[in-house]
């Protein structure tokens, strides 16, 4: 119990020192470290990866390094490295995707011929088409995904089309979420930087792709 006759004795005020000084240390170094961990992201100069796929996945990077400043940017980055990997895959594999997915719907004795859309551009696979191809002709596998494995987790199965031996969210699916307006919306996909380099590096892997 308090005796009321007893006198507390405080000491000097404690004064807490200004750390701004630390604070912006603490920030400058991890917006560095930020800037070389989307450098490390670099595609490699040595593989035969067209400019224009190039340079919109250097688009995406720097949507990724302005989203320090305002987290909603990385879900442009994201869209953008989307364009980047399906423009590549189109690019590389686009054509036997095509013409497997319309002899699925044609007679075998019917020519095929490429259908092009009102604006007059030849209609492409869908995404979910063209991802489902690396898993079932390419034979990509998980050890073609260096960089997105470093953070653990398995990359293949959200190739595949949806279905039964599909991981979902499959990778398209998260795209279609993205590009078609989802209410609800999720937060930025984690690791999708890395697992679109992968791919562009399986996709220009050597001077041509496999056939179907």
């Amino acid at each position: 119990m308090w005796n009321t006759d007893d006198v507390l004795e405080l000491g000097e005020p404690i004064v807490f020192e200004d750390r701004h000084d630390h604070v912006d240390t603490l920030t400058a170094w991890l917006s560095q470290a930020w800037q070389e961990a989307l450098a490390a992201l670099d595609l490699d100069p040595t593989l035969p990866i067209p400019g224009v796929v190039r340079a919109k996945y250097r688009r995406a990077q720097r949507l990724y390094l302005l989203a320090w400043m305002d987290g909603d940017v990385l879900l442009a980055g994201e869209m953008i490295a989307f364009t980047a990997l399906e423009l590549a895959l189109n690019d590389q594999i686009g054509p036997q995707v095509a013409a497997l997915e319309a002899q699925k719907r044609k007679k075998p004795d019917k020519p095929i011929k490429a259908k092009v859309s009102a604006t007059g551009q030849i209609s492409t696979p869908t995404l979910a088409a063209l991802l489902d191809h690396l898993v079932t002709h390419q034979g990509i596998s998980e050890a073609d995904f260096p960089t997105a494995l470093i953070g653990g987790g398995k990359v293949v199965d959200r190739l595949r089309r949806p279905g039964p031996k599909a991981s979902r969210p499959t990778l398209s699916e998260m795209r279609n979420r993205h590009a078609h307006g989802a209410p609800i919306e999720g937060g930025p996909l984690s690791g999708l930087l890395h697992v679109v380099r992968d791919l562009l590096h399986f996709l220009y892997r050597g001077p041509s792709p496999k056939g179907p």
